[in-house]
């Protein structure tokens, strides 16, 4: 279809299907304010009145057509930038409403439109450009390329290229980016040292630059004067600094500015010299009452020398008698060194022979202890094997267990089985076990039936309680307490009665009855279960109950 064709049908489907008030609602819709002018239509006009076969206007934007593109369902020509939003938000067709739609670029429209002849649309502001639409962009030059926006549009604002956001006219942007603007890069005309942006320079390294020029806070006749020459320039050179004047010492009290001094001295040179004389006759007598004063001190000076020559002749005396007697005190030594040593070398055989027979004697001393000390530990453990055979037999309550080695029974993980208790004198016969293992990470504690000689005379199942407690190693108070209890209801596996072995094959209790990171030592409560790889069970009470 040629192009003619394609734009006659255009103008008979606008002239068949006029915009709908429901269409044009749709068509306000998209049509936002705030989209960018340079990404729609060209906002021109033409010199000469385009053909009216030919669209040139876009139904979206109501600019003339930039990059047209022809839709498929009424052919219509839209903004390529325009459609393609209509088609980014999957709306229907702004003029037909048709939901499913194809676009492509019109290619000889765009051609043809190109030719046709266009004023600026900075006419209104004085620009007097003409030309064919194809190169109005050119014209235009709106990108913010700092290499190619000056050239381009007089009357187009663009961007300063150092970033501050002003935007003026491309005729003015190159004196605001080179004189007026804040962020253009700047050096300091003082110290030539500090480079940065011009706002940088003039409030943050102007008030510390030690080059600046200053202004005299005397307001002199130096206007400008360096930071750093300005406590030099105050203390030694300003002319209207008020100083002292240079006969003060004299008396003089005027005070005046450094430039009148020489005027005043010349001036007042007879009161100067009036009291110069009168300061030089009163250092004259200071320095005469000073004289009479040092005679008086030189003459008892004088005074003490002479009373200390005598002291001085009476202590050589003395030294000399002490010289003497010295010599003859280290004759003396001398002599009993001589003596001494002889001595002891007579006595050093003695102490090897004194010494041989003490470690003898203390050799024979350490036997016997050993002994004795053997003897009593022999001694002890039976009586505590004997006492407490007794208390287990008897079943006097409380009763403790050591669980010595407890580090070895956990790493091996094995049990550690207690001597054999009674609940009574002829009552249960049990024993206590512990599971040491590291797996699950608590200590469990089970009592077990073993076979007794009162068993006949005794109720089976056992049921009972027996109360085991951790002995806290640091105090009595904290213990960790557990109790067991045997009932009608626990299995007869843990609680029948043992006939063919020396106690149950399994015990019952509690599997959790304490954690291994409980065991150590605890500030806040003051308690140490595990004290010298030892942990200390005490079975406070065991009671038997009598089964039907």
């Amino acid at each position: 279809m040629e192009l003619s064709e394609i734009n006659r049908t255009c103008q008979s489907a606008c002239e068949e299907d006029p915009v709908t008030p429901q269409q044009q609602s749709r068509y306000d819709s998209i049509r936002s304010p705030s989209r960018s002018r340079r990404q729609s239509g060209f906002e021109c006009e033409f010199v000469v009145p385009a053909p009216t076969l030919i669209q040139t206007e876009c139904s979206i934007c109501l600019l003339i057509l930039k990059e047209p593109y022809l839709i498929g369902c009424c052919g219509h020509n839209f903004c390529k930038v325009c459609i393609e939003q209509i088609k980014a938000k999957a709306m229907p067709c702004p003029l037909c409403g048709e939901q499913e739609y194809g676009v492509l670029p019109n290619k000889g429209l765009q051609r043809s439109m190109n030719e046709l002849k266009v004023e600026c649309s900075k006419k209104s502001v004085g620009c007097l450009w003409t030309g064919d639409l194809g190169s109005f962009n050119t014209h235009l030059n709106e990108t913010y390329d700092s290499y190619t926006q000056l050239s381009g549009c007089s009357y187009v604002e663009v961007e300063c290229k150092h970033g501050c956001g002003g935007r003026f006219l491309r005729n003015f942007v190159s004196n605001h980016q080179n004189e007026k603007c804040p962020q253009r890069p700047f050096c300091c005309d003082y110290c030539r040292d500090y480079n940065s942006i011009h706002a940088d320079v003039v409030h943050r390294h102007w008030p510390l630059c030690k080059f600046y020029p200053l202004r005299c806070p005397n307001k002199c006749t130096v206007y400008a004067i360096e930071r750093q020459n300005m406590e030099n320039h105050l203390e030694n050179e300003c002319p209207l600094k008020v100083i002292d004047c240079e006969f003060q010492y004299t008396g003089c009290t005027v005070r005046l500015p450094r430039q009148d001094m020489p005027t005043h001295t010349s001036k007042m040179y007879i009161e100067h010299m009036t009291l110069l004389s009168s300061l030089n006759q009163k250092l004259i007598e200071d320095l005469s009452a000073k004289d009479d004063d040092f005679a008086v001190f030189s003459d008892e000076v004088n005074s003490k020398i002479s009373n200390n020559e005598a002291e001085i002749e009476q202590l050589r005396n003395e030294n000399s008698m002490l010289k003497h007697t010295l010599a003859e005190m280290r004759s003396d030594m001398q002599t009993m060194f001589v003596q001494i040593k002889q001595s002891i070398t007579k006595l050093q055989d003695q102490p090897k022979i004194q010494e041989e027979k003490l470690k003898q004697h203390s050799d024979f001393c350490q036997s016997n202890v050993d002994s004795l000390n053997s003897s009593l530990d022999s001694v002890q453990s039976s009586l505590s094997t004997q006492c407490y055979s007794i208390q287990a037999h008897m079943g006097l309550f409380p009763i403790v267990f050591k669980l010595n080695n407890f580090e070895k029974h956990r790493e091996n993980g094995t049990n550690w089985i207690s001597p054999p208790f009674r609940s009574s004198r002829d009552g249960y016969k049990l024993c206590l076990v512990v599971e040491c293992k590291v797996d699950g990470g608590f200590v469990s504690v089970y009592a077990c039936l073993m076979q007794g000689d009162s068993d006949d005379s005794l109720s089976w199942p056992f049921c009972g309680e027996i109360t085991i407690q951790l002995l806290n190693q640091l105090g009595d108070r904290h213990h960790a307490t557990g109790t067991i209890r045997f009932t009608l209801f626990t299995p007869s596996v843990y609680a029948a009665r043992v006939y063919d072995s020396e106690h149950g094959p399994k015990g019952w209790g509690q599997q959790k009855f304490i954690g291994h990171q409980e065991l150590g030592y605890n500030g806040v409560k003051k308690r140490q279960y595990l004290l010298n790889d030892c942990l200390c069970f005490r079975i406070s009470r065991v009671e038997a109950l009598k089964t039907l």
